[in-house]
């Protein structure tokens, strides 16, 4: 998993380093790729997955904490003086304003759809087909099935196929 700050310009220069210098980029998912850790293997040029191993979350979250009611129960009451109503994301009571959350979820989504076109263009697969995935994990078989991996691999295969490629290339 991980943060999608700054992973989408990683990944455009991480497959822009490769095409460069004629390097063939391979991402092999040895547990677990989620989240902003597919965001980065899936501009591979191969992705490989062990047959263990889960692949997808292909979305966006944003966590809060609605701590109005602690706040209350605790006997305090912020108090917050703003220059403008929208400085501030929190009502008087302590709880997020209806403006901030519905920010917030426009945000989610927009980042969530990217996340989910910036996959389809590097897979292949069809945008709708990812965003009906609901960012659930796929375990080996169905992401290959969906078309998030090139191949299925354990670790002495993988370990095998790559030493082939290096043959080859030594060998031009």
């Amino acid at each position: 998993g991980g943060e999608a700050q700054h992973a989408f310009s990683t990944a455009a220069d991480l497959k822009e380093l490769c095409q460069e210098n004629d390097v063939k980029l391979i991402s092999y998912i040895d547990t677990m790729s989620g989240s902003a850790s597919y965001l980065l293997a899936c501009v591979a040029d191969e992705v490989i997955i062990h047959p263990e191993a889960s692949v997808g979350s292909v979305g966006a979250m944003v966590a809060l904490m609605d701590r109005s009611k602690a706040l209350q129960n605790a006997g305090l009451k912020p108090i917050y003086i703003t220059s403008t109503p929208g400085k501030f994301p929190i009502e008087a009571d302590g709880s997020f304003s209806e403006t901030f959350l519905e920010q917030i979820k426009t945000d989610v989504v927009r980042l969530g759809t990217k996340f989910a076109e910036h996959v389809s263009e590097h897979t292949g697969v069809d945008l709708k087909t990812i965003l009906n995935l609901d960012a659930r994990m796929l375990h080996a078989e169905e992401a290959l099935d969906v078309g998030l991996v090139n191949k299925i691999m354990d670790h002495k295969k993988f370990t095998a196929y790559i030493a082939e490629l290096q043959g080859a290339n030594n060998a031009r």
